[in-house]
């Protein structure tokens, strides 16, 4: 075979390598979708689990927000509210990681819009909650603004969408 045969190969190899980076690499969109899904794992516990892991699961699960975040709820049935900073989320966390159930977090559906400054990003999904033998409290949607800092994806606000209602 040719020399010129080989080196187009070679080509061809190197094309499909670089190719392959950039189509398998992690998007910024990616990365911000992987650090809401932590949470929702970190968020969620086995009724078997020690009070020393929940509690590891609470302050990673805290650590995910800004020290300034803003959490604005309104739900049907439920009291609205607004927690601000991690000392607040902190508390409402302890509270959630007392059920005795267990509890289980899913994310549904996230969209990601990055914003028009390169460390900004929202993401729009549905969440559910279950907690022991009970079926999902609700679904409900959320909008989640996220800011990059020290390059890890932290959550800034988090405000619960408001859905059609009677």
């Amino acid at each position: 075979m040719s020399r010129g045969f080989f080196n187009a190969l070679l080509g061809l190899f190197a094309i499909g390598a670089v190719g392959a980076f950039l189509f398998l690499r992690p998007t910024e969109s990616r990365r911000v979708v992987k650090a809401v899904e932590a949470m929702a794992r970190e968020a969620s516990y086995k009724p078997s689990e020690g009070s020393v892991r929940r509690l590891a699961r609470m302050e990673t699960l805290v650590n995910s927000f800004t020290e300034d975040a803003v959490l604005r709820f309104e739900s049907l049935g439920m009291p609205s509210g607004v927690l601000s900073g991690r000392d607040e989320i902190r508390q409402l966390a302890g509270a959630a990681f007392r059920l005795p159930g267990g509890l289980e977090v899913q994310c549904f559906d996230p969209v990601v819009d990055l914003g028009p400054e390169p460390d900004t990003a929202k993401v729009h999904l549905t969440a559910t909650a279950t907690s022991g033998r009970q079926e999902a409290f609700t679904a409900q949607e959320f909008e989640f603004k996220l800011v990059k800092k020290e390059g890890r994806w932290l959550v800034r606000e988090v405000n619960t969408v408001r859905t059609l209602r009677r």
